[in-house]
Parts: C-alpha cells; structure tokens; sequence
C-alpha cells in the first residue's frame, strides 16, 4: 500500500530532522522525523524497517556508514481532531476515541552490530555457553552426632550441607522452529558423555539435569513470522543424580547407588540430549 507522507525538517511543534548521534557504544545513530496520514502510520514504519530485503532502509544523509532503519515511533502531529463512535460490550456502552488526522512517524537508524539485534535473516543462528553458579542444600541426620558436652542433637538440630556445583547455560539466538523436547526433557538426565563445544568441558553421563528453559521471542509485524532466543540451563552435579548422599559418608561428599529388587533405583530418566544440543550423543 503506497503512503504519502512528507519528510518533516522543522514544525511550530519544534521537532528538528534528522537527528545524529555518535558514540562508542551504539556507533552512528541518526533519527528522521516524516509525516503522514494518522491511518497510514503503521505502514509507514513498516516499509522503512522491512525494505533492503529486511534490512532496513540504508540512512539517506550518510550512506557510508551503512545505518539501517531499526526502530519507528509514532505520534500525532498538531492539528485537527476527529472523533470516531465505539461501542464496548463492558462497563461501557460507547463513547468517542481520538482520530487524528496526521502522525509523526520518527525513523531510528542504527549501525549494523552496535548495540542492535538487526541481522539478516538466515538459517544461521548464534550459540553462547556459561556456567553459572548453583547451589542445593541436603538435608543430615542427628544420628551419632552430639554437642561438645556428650547431649544428642534433637530432631532438626542437625545442620543441612550445602553442595555446592555449577549449571551448564548455552543459549540459542534466531531459532524459528522450536524443538519438542523443550517440553519433554525438563528433569531428565543426560544419558551420554557431553563435550561443550565453547567451553570444552566433558560432562560425564547422569551429571547433568535438564532445567525449565527460558524462551523469548521477537515478532514481525511485517511479515507475521518471529525468531526465539533458547536459554537452557543444565544442573551438574559431579556424583550424578542418581546416586545420593550416605549418612555415613555424605560429609565426604561421598555419594552411592540406591537398590530396588536388585537392580539400581534411578528416579532421573536418562536420556539423550541430542534435540536440545546437536553436540550431544
């Protein structure tokens, strides 16, 4: 849909065009201000931030530093306004909402890679690894143990131990499809040795629990389609969560097997993690 609309330099409301800045942090950063009709001015900022193949329009007052339309604005422009009837099945039975007849649509254009998640759309998406801290407190017995004049520990006296470990957080950005095993694997337990491709630490099998994932996403308006940003997030513990904590050898950080009819009693699935990380077995 063709807009008609009028690059504005100076008005009575006294908005200047364009704007520059320049600074370490964000590089170049210009601003144009254009007015239009107050029903075309989605559409405006819609074509100057989607043109370029999606890039984003290329900055008209200094093309060499490659700043491209990253953000849109809208106001209204001083002048005539109309009011349009509207019904609302709630509280309210009708009433008048603001129509305006000219918007000021202000187009930010950013340097490319300065503070700015303006990227052309691709199938390739960016991987970042960190370990975090973490840790969990379990729960000791009173048996055997007294205070220094020879008193038993009451029930609840006993105090817990901290065990302190650290979580495996790798985070996707610009993934369009999300796997099924985001809501799947939460809980389980890797079921294969695991080798960061960043970090390059191994993970043996059983240290690593898959935690609740963090999902963000960022919508087009333009073309209706979005990216996600993945942040999974591994418990470790360097015993394996299968095993668990002795009386007699917790302290040690000692950590055993538990039986049921025979065979290991493993209350962590195990399985692999191959959808979640392509590095995985």
């Amino acid at each position: 849909m063709a807009v008609n609309y009028a690059h504005v330099f100076e008005t009575t409301e006294e908005v200047v065009s364009p704007e520059e800045e320049l600074s370490r942090d964000n590089g170049y950063v210009g601003h144009i201000t254009y007015q239009c009709a107050w029903a075309d001015r989605v559409q405006l900022a819609i074509d100057k931030l989607t043109s370029n193949s999606g890039l984003g329009e290329t900055y008209p007052h200094n093309i060499t530093n490659n700043a491209r339309a990253s953000s849109a604005k809208m106001r209204p422009a001083k002048g005539a306004v109309a009011g349009v009837t509207y019904s609302n099945p709630g509280n309210y039975t009708g009433g008048r909402l603001a129509e305006y007849q000219h918007a000021h649509v202000t187009i930010t254009y950013r340097t490319p890679g300065r503070n700015t998640d303006q990227q052309p759309e691709n199938s390739t998406y960016l991987i970042n690894e960190t370990l975090e801290s973490h840790a969990e407190f379990l729960s000791n017995s009173n048996d055997n143990l007294t205070w220094s004049d020879g008193t038993p520990l009451d029930i609840g006296e006993a105090p817990g131990i901290m065990l302190r470990s650290l979580d495996y957080c790798v985070v996707f950005q610009s993934i369009s499809v999300l796997p099924a095993a985001l809501l799947t694997l939460p809980g389980c337990v890797n079921s294969g040795s695991i080798t960061s491709p960043i970090l390059g630490l191994t993970f043996d099998p059983e240290t690593l629990m898959f935690g609740d994932p963090a999902l963000t996403r960022k919508y087009d308006i333009a073309t209706g389609s979005g990216i996600w940003t993945v942040n999974l997030r591994f418990h470790y513990r360097a015993q394996g969560w299968n095993k668990f904590p002795r009386k007699t050898t917790v302290t040690s950080g000692t950590f055993e097997t538990i039986q049921c009819n025979g065979s290991d009693w493993k209350p962590y699935q195990s399985a692999s993690f191959t959808p979640l990380l392509a590095w995985a077995p």
